[in-house]
C-alpha cells in the first residue's frame, strides 16, 4: 500500500513535534526550567517541590558552576528526598554533593 507524501510528510512532523514535546532537561538546554515548572505544577506534592526550590534558590546553585544537568539533577532531587530533614542534616549532605 502506498502512502501519499503529503501524509507521509504529516505523520513525520508529527513525530518529530511528539519528541520535541518531552521535556527532557539532561540533554536539552532550557528544558531544566520547563522540568522545574512541570513538576511544580503537576505534583501530588507540591509542598516537596516548592522546598525544593526554596533550597535551590538558598544555596544559589547553577549549571553555570558545574557544566552538567546531570549533576544538577541530582542535587535537585537531593533537595526533594532532604528538603523537609533538619538544616545541619541538609547542609552536609549539599556540602558533600558534587552539583
Amino acid at each position: 500500500m502506498k502512502i501519499d507524501p503529503i501524509v507521509a510528510a504529516t505523520l513525520a512532523m508529527a513525530r518529530l513535534v511528539t519528541r520535541l514535546m518531552v521535556l527532557s532537561p539532561e540533554d536539552a538546554s532550557g528544558h531544566d526550567h520547563l522540568f522545574w515548572l512541570d513538576r511544580m505544577v503537576r505534583t501530588n506534592q507540591p509542598f516537596v517541590e516548592r522546598m525544593a526550590l526554596i533550597w535551590h534558590d538558598w544555596f544559589a546553585t547553577s549549571n553555570a558552576g558545574v557544566d552538567s544537568q546531570k549533576l544538577m539533577l541530582g542535587q535537585y532531587e537531593l533537595f526533594r528526598a532532604s528538603g523537609r530533614d533538619s538544616f545541619m542534616d541538609l547542609l552536609g549532605k549539599v556540602t558533600q554533593d558534587p552539583g
